[in-house]
């Protein structure tokens, strides 16, 4: 019998003492049985890295352990690509958890050479007594155009968490996280987007999020968004052969981070966001968008900043 292909599980790690232990024994309930396992530790000052790896120990759970430098998310994901033996590479933000099954459940879809991703459905959990068993759904297989086309009006959400992807994307097109302040997955999944062959979905909520104040998304300021900007407006050059995602990619982000960043930030800071985001003309644009949903939203920040702040940050 052929061996099952080898997955390399990729979990960062800083400052996350507190959640890290449900995070590791999700790993080691993995149905799936050829697993590598490596921990980045992004210099993280607490005890996280010591009670993932006591519990690993106590486990004998096989482990790398990757340590250097406080450097951002995005750079311990790089490292923990650079050094992955498996021909398929899943990353898990150490707060968060999988259900024992994810990793079978994923690696069951790839039954053809052409497959160079796989994501499934997600739940937001507060605590662990939040997460149900995930019913078996069904599963879409995607072109690379249809794909870009839904994750661009989001009709389907891919995200750099709970995502199989085949590392050959990796090394054969040197793609790596950019670790930007604001958007680095949403940034990292355009790139990867832009070059795969064929992608699965899974309609199982295999991947549960932790929401938990602190986190990335919570506190990133108007200039770390602001610097972001920048980096995205790169990602259309990708996209020749899909006009549509080449055209309204930069603008959809615009607006998606105008409704964002209002969770986050006060209006003055917001309004110096829009400024620099050139968000007029991307507002602009979008009143061509095949989405009237977005269209909608696109006029009324045009019409009133502050009713469309007022309206996506619940605040007066």
């Amino acid at each position: 019998m052929k061996p099952k292909p080898l997955v390399s599980i990729i979990v960062p790690i800083y400052k996350v003492e507190k959640y890290i232990k449900n995070s590791i024994n999700s790993v080691i309930s993995q149905t799936y049985n050829n697993i590598e396992l490596i921990l980045v530790d992004d210099g993280s000052p607490d005890q996280s890295v010591e009670i993932a790896k006591k519990i690993l120990e106590e486990n004998n759970f096989q482990y790398k352990l990757v340590t250097q430098q406080n450097q951002g998310q995005g750079a311990a994901r790089n490292a923990g690509i650079k050094c992955a033996n498996g021909e398929w590479l899943f990353f898990i933000d150490s707060d968060d958890v999988i259900l024992p099954e994810t990793i079978e459940r994923l690696m069951e879809r790839v039954n053809s050479d052409s497959i160079d991703l796989v994501f499934c459905d997600y739940a937001y959990i507060s605590d662990l007594s939040e997460i149900k068993p995930a019913e078996i759904g069904d599963s879409v297989l995607y072109s690379p155009k249809k794909l870009q086309n839904e994750f661009l009006v989001r009709k389907r959400v891919v995200l750099a968490p709970g995502t199989l992807f085949k590392k050959e994307i990796f090394t054969e097109y040197k793609i790596l996280f950019s670790n930007l302040p604001w958007s680095e997955d949403q940034h990292f999944i355009w790139k990867v987007l832009s070059r795969i062959n064929s992608a699965v979905y899974l309609d199982e909520p295999l991947y549960q999020y932790l929401r938990r104040p602190q986190s990335i998304m919570t506190s990133s300021g108007a200039a770390r968004i602001i610097k972001s900007y920048e980096h995205i407006c790169e990602l259309p050059e990708f996209y020749d052969n899909n006009p549509l995602v080449k055209k309204f990619l930069v603008a959809r982000w615009v607006l998606g981070t105008l409704s964002s960043a209002s969770k986050v930030l006060n209006f003055d800071e917001w309004v110096l966001v829009y400024k620099n985001l050139n968000s007029k003309k991307h507002l602009k644009l979008l009143l061509g968008f095949p989405a009237i949903n977005i269209k909608i939203r696109a006029i009324v920040c045009l019409v009133s900043k502050r009713f469309y702040f007022q309206i996506f940050s619940g605040r007066k």
